[in-house]
């Protein structure tokens, strides 16, 4: 499954999590949840790892649980690492401790309550706009490599191949 959006959250909130994902989806936002999409047998750090690192946006579902948890610390670090916008979902009234303060000190919050479908139509929106960067970046890096004469059009099908292979995405 090709994605844009990773969505990170504590397992305690999977039910919010799970309902952020459905509303995001609907709006046709194609995002990668670990419930759903780490295979059974599956190396659950290796497929995080992949799914994030295929992602240029992160969509943090923000709790009092999630202020706690240490692989979502993680988590941020690696989506810091690889440059992904990070949208932090408040879903409780909690302020940020420890590397948190750090991590989303310069990002916007948003409340997800009380009008969630609201909140994910604007969070749908901007998702777009930003993906929609990422892949006009992406084929005018593509364009450029093929013009001159780094990668030959044919190159690309077998690399995309290649690549979603190795991201068990193909």
């Amino acid at each position: 499954m090709m994605h844009n959006v990773f969505i990170s959250f504590s397992s305690k909130d999977m039910e919010t999590a799970l309902h952020i994902f459905d509303g995001l989806t609907s709006r046709a936002v194609k995002c990668w949840i670990s419930s759903k999409h780490v295979p059974p047998g599956g190396n659950y750090m290796n497929e995080i790892v992949n799914a994030l690192v295929a992602s240029s946006v992160m969509v943090l579902v923000y709790s009092r649980n999630a202020n706690l948890s240490k692989e979502i610390e993680r988590e941020l670090a690696l989506a810091g690492q690889h440059q992904l916008t990070v949208i932090p979902l408040k879903i409780d009234d909690v302020v940020p401790s420890g590397a948190f303060i750090y991590s989303l000190a310069t990002s916007q919050w948003i409340e997800v309550f009380p009008n969630i479908d609201k909140t994910l139509d604007m969070v749908a929106a901007t998702i777009k706009v930003i993906t929609d960067k990422t892949e006009k970046f992406a084929l005018e890096v593509q364009d450029a490599l093929e013009k001159d004469g780094v990668i030959e059009p044919t190159d690309l099908k077998y690399l995309e191949e290649d690549i979603g292979a190795q991201m068990g995405l193909t």
